[in-house]
């Protein structure tokens, strides 16, 4: 089964054969209150009724708008994850997915990361 990969703005998004959804940020993405509502769409249409443990590769983004983030943590949003493991890699990485995790709160297990192979093993443990 092939694999669609979905574009927005600000990072390209897939559900994988292994069961993951992938969330990947481009280099220097901005990430609006628009570029949210859009990546939760594009699951929304194609994957109405699946929840997915959620890999979020955060390691280059420029920024996230105080809006952005809180519409990723609102139930819209967390309605379509089981688990989210954020993929860091420098310090305003790390203390943008810090900040979200400790202050935004989510719904479902979230948790970082600075190797993706560990990243998704965690996320493994959460399919049924």
């Amino acid at each position: 089964m092939a694999v669609e990969k979905v574009r927005s703005r600000v990072a390209v998004q897939w559900i994988g054969e292994d069961g993951l959804a992938y969330l990947i940020f481009d280099v220097d993405a901005e990430i609006e209150l628009s570029d949210a509502k859009e990546i939760v769409n594009n699951i929304a249409t194609r994957h109405p009724d699946g929840k997915y443990p959620l890999l979020i590769d955060v390691c280059r983004i420029r920024s996230i708008s105080a809006e952005a983030r809180d519409y990723f943590v609102s139930a819209s949003a967390q309605k379509y994850r089981i688990a989210e493991a954020l993929i860091v890699e420098t310090t305003a990485s790390r203390l943008f997915a810090g900040f979200y995790i400790r202050f935004h709160k989510p719904e479902s297990p979230s948790k970082l990361f600075t190797n993706r192979e560990e990243a998704l093993f965690w996320l493994k443990s959460f399919l049924a």
